[in-house]
């Protein structure tokens, strides 16, 4: 099973959804300037459209209804505003919905466990999410 298939499997199951938003469409690095997709693309996608709603949460068109959802966003990513502009939208959609900025590090940090406090508490918050 491939990650969006994961994604795909949470939504569907109406289980506790860890999205970090990837509007990749607007992206430099998912498009080759040679035409065609991208490096981003090609780690991430898999072949899927980018303005697919599975891949880019943002781009959905009804979020009303959606399982409950914690967003995790980083200090310095560069999709932090999509991430939290994302949150948003669910909590006005009536979504039960949190969202965690986390100072002081960037993108992919919570595979840094032992490294960054952050990565640990990201952890922590994900388990006491996932129990309800």
């Amino acid at each position: 099973m491939n990650f969006l298939e994961f994604l795909h499997q949470i939504r569907v199951q109406d289980a506790c959804s860890l999205l970090l938003t990837r509007q990749l469409s607007t992206t430099a690095l998912a498009s080759n300037p040679r035409g065609g997709p991208g490096p981003v693309n090609d780690l991430y996608l898999n072949g899927h459209d980018p303005a697919d709603p599975i891949v880019s949460p943002l781009l959905n068109p009804n979020v009303k209804g959606l399982a409950r959802c914690l967003v995790a966003v980083a200090e310095y990513d560069g999709l932090r505003l999509e991430g939290e502009a994302y949150g948003r939208r669910l909590k006005k959609a009536g979504v039960t919905t949190r969202v965690i900025r986390y100072r002081g590090v960037d993108h992919a940090f919570m595979d840094k466990i032992g490294i960054y406090p952050q990565a640990e508490d990201l952890m922590a918050e994900i388990a006491s999410w996932v129990k309800g």
